[in-house]
């Protein structure tokens, strides 16, 4: 049986130029059911980031994978989805003011790590995911 606490972990980035994107650079574009499975069936924690209801497709997507999750026992994470996922640096930690969304590239000026935008988003996704799963064991 699949438990939360034994199964590699992933950051799930949801996006326009890749349907999604994941902590481990891999980039997914099939149809929503099949990515859902496919990451339920793969992860034993899934951290993704809250997007508006009104993005279409995303709720839909999002369902399936809730639904999938539960029937592989797979740990669904919730990140705000005011996080600044896409902003901060996963190799350092400091936070961009502004990142336009035409830009897929970009470099930290601190520390002048390379970042594709999607996949750092994603890193950033699953420690927030991480840190908060690490919060919440607390209070038990």
């Amino acid at each position: 049986m699949k438990t939360w606490f034994t199964e590699e972990s992933v950051g799930v980035d949801v996006g326009f130029a890749n349907f999604v994107t994941l902590s481990s650079g891999e980039k997914l574009n099939e149809a929503p059911k099949k990515v859902a499975c496919k990451l339920a069936a793969t992860y034993g924690v899934i951290c993704v980031e809250t997007l508006s209801p009104s993005i279409r497709g995303f709720k839909y997507f999002f369902g399936q994978l809730e639904a999938a999750c539960v029937k592989t026992k797979a740990r669904l994470v919730r990140i705000g989805q005011y996080f600044p996922s896409t902003k901060k640096c996963s190799c350092c930690g400091i936070v961009r003011d502004t990142i336009p969304l035409k830009v897929r590239q970009w470099t930290c000026e601190k520390c002048g790590t390379e970042h594709d935008r999607d996949i750092n988003a994603a890193k950033n996704i699953e420690a927030e995911g991480l840190r908060l799963l690490q919060v919440e064991r607390r209070k038990c």
